[in-house]
């Protein structure tokens, strides 16, 4: 199970999807080893963002949303995707967060 939330929406209250800070924070949860853990960024190709899981607990941080994005993080409104497997390649549930 995958559960994601912007680290810091910074808008008028705290659930608006609007921050100047665009981390992500988060948990993978399975019975079994979470072998694969991929995000996508409004449509974008899948990547590998495993290496920010510890413990079941992930960060992405701007420079890794704009890596994802392709480059750069654009201002205004965004889709990610999360998505994993564990090492019996059962999939996750697909997480999405939207925000600007």
């Amino acid at each position: 199970m995958i559960v994601a939330a912007l680290g810091n929406d910074t808008g008028r209250n705290a659930s608006d999807g609007v921050t100047r800070d665009a981390s992500v924070n988060g948990s993978v949860t399975d019975e079994n080893q979470v072998a694969n853990f991929e995000a996508s960024l409004d449509d974008g190709p899948w990547s590998d963002v495993l290496p920010a899981l510890s413990g079941g607990i992930f960060t992405l941080t701007p420079t890794l949303l704009a890596t994802i994005a392709g480059g750069t993080l654009i201002d205004g409104q965004h889709v990610l995707r999360l998505r994993a497997a564990d090492e019996f390649s059962n999939p996750s549930n697909l997480a999405e967060l939207r925000f600007n």
